[in-house]
């Protein structure tokens, strides 16, 4: 009988943690591919290079999730103190700032250029930047170079908040935000789709 349970409190122990380490092995792979994604890009012909590279962008993505998952545990203990949530959502902020400058770093230290970087960071965001500008060169158009510019520069700062997101979801709502600046800015530049049509 005894050793019946302990057979039963072992299959018991597997069946717990089994599933943990599924998903971690899931991630891992998930995260591995997205940066051989990123790499298959960048034309690297050295394979130590490349290798490099993979390490700095999977560490970041890990690092990323690292620092989400404790500030989502620490909101959850929370429970309703609104302060206290401000607070540390305002240090994760902080912190995931403090990681993406280094992740910039660490990849123009693995070897990477000032374009290649670019290429790193619209993969990153699934190519929303391109997407989007195109998409409203397209709906408002024509627009000056200096409209162009700016829609440009409002782009590139969503794309850098939504390199940090944890989620395809969450880089959406970044640049949606930013997509409202946009609009507004057109708006006050007497730039509204209806109008452009009928030119």
């Amino acid at each position: 009988m005894k050793k019946l349970l302990l057979i039963l409190a072992c299959v018991l122990a597997m069946g717990a943690t089994a599933p943990a380490e599924r998903d971690e092995a899931q991630y891992t792979a998930d995260i591995t591919k997205r940066a051989d994604d990123i790499i298959a890009l960048l034309h690297i012909s050295d394979s130590a290079q490349a290798d490099k590279v993979r390490g700095v962008i999977v560490t970041q993505y890990r690092s990323l999730r690292s620092l989400q998952d404790a500030r989502d545990a620490k909101i959850k203990d929370l429970g309703d103190d609104k302060d206290a949530i401000a607070n540390a959502k305002a240090d994760t902020a902080a912190q995931v700032k403090q990681l993406h400058e280094k992740y910039l770093a660490n990849l123009a230290d693995a070897g990477l250029s000032p374009q290649q970087i670019e290429t790193v960071k619209d993969k990153m965001v699934y190519g929303k930047v391109k997407v989007t500008y195109d998409a409203y060169n397209e709906i408002y158009g024509p627009l000056t170079p200096e409209q162009q510019s700016h829609m440009m520069d409002l782009l590139k700062q969503a794309r850098e908040e939504a390199m940090d997101g944890g989620s395809s979801q969450e880089k959406d709502l970044i640049f949606k935000k930013y997509k409202g600046k946009i609009n507004n800015y057109l708006s006050k530049q007497g730039v509204h789709p209806d109008k452009q049509k009928a030119k």
